[in-house]
């Protein structure tokens, strides 16, 4: 939908063919396939996985034949596709000190019970091009040895036992599911693990190595990085005991950092965590340094500013695929001030949709109580002061210079935060109407009477862009706001999924024609 706004049919559908021949590159050469790709190129389709929050192989490895070997790309098409996923189930937490190790080493510590185990890695290489290669052809075949079976403990916990690190508590309390609840900020540790276990490692490594160069004074040693195999487990009620439906390969890293004690803490080690998909040491590393930045507050540490210590910014920029997409697509402003309102106006319009996201998929206990909490979502998001979530957007219209169309948040141009507010606002229509909180309401004038006419007119002017009909009458428009687990949105009647009269008639693929 996005793409139309740029070209005409005609033009699309031949990029789409040039795209396709080009992937294919010369007949003459076999078709790549996935074996190959999912076998010989395993670091990329790691990375896929872990930043695409999909552990599997095949389709990581679809996703990088689709994108000609763009990451990013590949990354947003693995996203994509798992949205449409059903969660039947939540696996048992895996348990990392019984990891089939491939790769296990510390800088903390020379020897350690297990041993140190180097296994597949370029540190010891010498980084020159290796043109042997351009004629191998048989299989490289490396020395074979017994695995020891023993246990490989965690490296900190012999520190955990002589009360020099700082001992993890347990909460009891079960983590915050991102995928199904927005964040807020501040928020736990949990949802910044998940939040960091899934974003770019580019942008991570470039704030992990900023930790190193004095900005959160944190500089750290590896207490353990260890690669392998673990088991997941799921508990089933009718059987009454856990069985093994699947192994994968994670990485785990834990930092130990120098801590001088606080007003709140002793002194003693500290640790940074870090734990995704596949074989992907350096994202684990960048991760468990950004993690201990993040626990400055929890640890009574000063605030240097040092972006690494900024939880909103950390967490909401390393989820960077709808910039990416704007800038893709060549919408996401004419010049540098334009693509930081881009910016700015991306990250206001997920705040806007968090406070109805989060009443979405919560399952209350009465009536009562769902009726409360759509009060205060009316109240967080349409409350006609500088508090109002929607306020801003109005502030923002209105501030617009005359010489600017304010059909447009940015400029005179569409952008991708006009596609997201717009999206927004079309929820929450949904959601005003069924709380009935504006009455004798119609759809052109309901933002209006809420008391915000810019926003109103904006809304209005962006659905009937001529370019957008050819979405709205098509079956993408006529999706659920929400997957089928939300309360609220889930369904084809905008509420709740309901199986008897929601079928999912989705099809495969959907073309707009």
């Amino acid at each position: 939908m996005y793409v139309a706004v740029k070209g005409g049919e005609v033009a699309i559908d031949n990029a789409h063919s040039w795209m396709s021949e080009i992937r294919r590159g010369d007949t003459s050469i076999p078709n790549i396939s996935l074996d190959q790709i999912s076998e010989q190129l395993t670091l990329g389709v790691d990375r896929v996985m872990s930043e695409g929050s999909l552990y599997d192989k095949d389709l990581a490895a679809l996703a990088i034949k689709q994108s000609r070997g763009d990451l990013i790309e590949a990354i947003f098409l693995l996203r994509a596709y798992r949205t449409t996923l059903t969660r039947f189930s939540y696996s048992k937490p895996v348990n990392t000190a019984n990891m089939t190790c491939l790769r296990r080493i510390s800088a903390t510590f020379k020897d350690i019970p297990g041993g140190q185990k180097l296994g597949p890695t370029f540190d010891y290489t010498h980084r020159l091009l290796d043109f042997k290669l351009l004629a191998e052809n048989e299989a490289p075949i490396s020395p074979k040895k017994k695995y020891n079976y023993n246990k490989m403990p965690h490296v900190l916990s012999f520190l955990n036992q002589e009360d020099l690190m700082q001992n993890e508590k347990d909460n009891n309390l079960d983590p915050i599911d991102i995928t199904r609840e927005p964040i807020s900020y501040p928020t736990s540790r949990s949802a910044r693990l998940q939040a960091l276990s899934r974003g770019d490692e580019g942008f991570l490594l470039g704030l992990a190595y900023s930790t190193q160069r004095g900005y959160a004074r944190n500089h750290a040693f590896v207490g353990e990085l260890r690669i392998g195999i673990v088991d997941i487990e799921l508990y089933i009620p009718e059987l009454g005991f856990e069985i093994n439906v699947a192994e994968i390969i994670l990485t785990e890293c834990e930092t130990v950092n120098q801590f001088q004690g606080s007003k709140i803490e002793p002194p003693q080690f500290t640790r940074g965590y870090g734990l995704v998909f596949g074989q992907t040491e350096r994202k684990a590393l960048a991760m468990a340094l950004i993690d201990r930045a993040l626990r400055w507050k929890e640890l009574g540490e000063d605030y240097s500013g040092a972006p690494a210590q900024d939880e909103e910014f950390v967490i909401s920029h390393s989820n960077t695929c709808l910039t990416f997409l704007g800038k893709e697509l060549g919408m996401f402003g004419e010049n540098m001030h334009e693509e930081l309102e881009c910016e700015q106006l991306l990250q206001e319009s997920v705040d806007l949709r968090n406070i109805v996201t989060k009443f979405a998929y919560t399952h209350f206990q009465s009536e009562e109580d769902e009726l409360q909490a759509a009060k205060e979502v009316f109240t967080s998001a349409f409350e006609n002061s500088n508090s109002g979530k929607l306020q801003k957007f109005e502030h923002w219209l209105n501030a617009k210079d005359d010489n600017l169309v304010k059909t447009f948040l940015v400029g005179n141009n569409i952008s991708a935060p006009d596609f997201n507010l717009f999206d927004t606002l079309d929820l929450y229509k949904k959601f005003l109407f069924h709380y009935n909180f504006i009455k004798d309401a119609k759809n052109e004038n309901i933002f209006e009477l809420a008391g915000f006419p810019l926003v109103s007119d904006f809304f209005n002017n962006f659905i009937q862009l001529p370019k957008l009909q050819k979405y709205l009458n098509s079956e993408l428009y006529k999706l659920p706001f929400t997957n089928k687990g939300a309360k609220f949105g889930s369904g084809k009647s905008g509420i709740t999924w309901d199986p008897v009269i929601d079928n999912d008639t989705t099809p495969e693929e959907i073309i707009i024609e």
